[in-house]
């Protein structure tokens, strides 16, 4: 990220450490140390994968030698002090949480902390496990919310008046907004867990680890059509546009085989929607070129999909062709 709380890039690697050594010093509060990581998200949401990865382990530089850890209660973690509360809430509640943590654990590694990364593995292990269930019960109860708002839809009949089910629709979303709100809100912490499977398995889970991860995976498609997931997408598709590792190479990797086959066909609708939306967003930014970079990553996802390359390569005539000015080419 080019600017960082109003530094210069070349300081921002050295600034991002002492904000982490103030916030986590005796002297701060758990409030100040809150609004730190809440300011990091919107940074790591900013910067991309790379960039939140980066942030992620200039801030462990600046941490004590241990940020509390964990207890369990069964597979479930309860924070022992208020860094590691604050970041377990972090990680559950900030988009761009999920890469810059795999930034921190990246970081303790590279200092050599076996203390900090192990905690880091709790905080890793615990919040994907907390995501999983909220993101279950979360969408149990918006699926059924889908299925009444269908049947009411349907009870309308052919010849129904627009503006009258359009207005019946839309009360029936502000009667439960809460629940799709917390849907979503479970998405963006599903989407971190996403984004922190690779380093899960790097940090040699035990079995009740990789049976959440397979929930984390098999969950994915869904969270990554939220408003948090979408964002994430766009940018790991960016990310991959230029090269770059992402969560797409995660679910590429825990997608392969007959295991993965369900799971690889509902990710295309979410990867196809992220393309669109985020290369209409860099055409109106004046972009074209990037956007057609980007259109150009959902062949590179071929496998991804379990489809062949060739088979993709009218969805993307369709793209270039809509976003370049001709509508009529979806």
């Amino acid at each position: 990220h080019p600017v960082l709380y109003g530094v210069k890039e070349r300081e921002t690697a050295s600034a991002v450490t002492e904000i982490a050594r103030a916030a986590t010093s005796s002297s701060s509060s758990p409030e100040q140390l809150k609004a730190t990581l809440d300011q990091l998200s919107k940074a790591a949401q900013a910067a991309g994968p790379t960039g939140a990865k980066a942030l992620g382990a200039q801030f462990a530089k600046g941490l004590p030698p241990s940020i509390g850890g964990f207890d369990k209660l069964g597979d479930l973690p309860i924070p022992k002090g208020p860094i590691s509360a604050a970041l377990l809430n972090s990680v559950l509640t900030g988009p761009g949480m999920g890469d810059f943590v795999a930034g921190m654990v990246e970081g303790a590694k590279a200092a050599g902390n076996p203390i900090l990364l192990g905690e880091l593995r709790q905080l890793v292990e615990g919040s994907s496990a907390l995501a999983v269930r909220a993101f279950e019960a979360a969408k149990t109860k918006v699926d059924q919310l889908d299925s009444e708002l269908n049947a009411l839809v349907n009870g309308f009949g052919p010849g129904s008046d627009p503006a009258e089910l359009q207005a019946a629709v839309n009360s029936f979303k502000e009667r439960h907004k809460d629940e799709y709100a917390k849907f979503e809100a479970a998405g963006a912490a599903l989407t971190n867990a996403v984004a922190l499977a690779g380093p899960m398995l790097e940090l040699s889970p035990g079995l009740d680890t990789l049976v959440n991860l397979k929930k984390v995976i098999e969950l994915a498609p869904s969270a990554l059509q939220t408003a948090a997931g979408q964002q994430a997408l766009g940018n790991a598709l960016e990310a991959q546009s230029r090269g770059e590792p992402s969560m797409l190479d995660t679910l590429a990797r825990f997608s392969e085989g007959e295991d993965g086959e369900e799971a690889r066909a509902q990710l295309m609708p979410a990867i196809t929607q992220a393309i669109g939306s985020r290369s209409a967003t860099l055409i109106a930014e004046g972009r074209p070129e990037d956007a057609d970079k980007l259109i150009d990553t959902l062949g590179k996802n071929a496998a991804l999909f379990g489809v062949d390359p060739a088979q993709l390569e009218d969805v993307e005539t369709a793209l270039h062709g809509a976003l370049g000015g001709a509508p009529d080419a979806l």
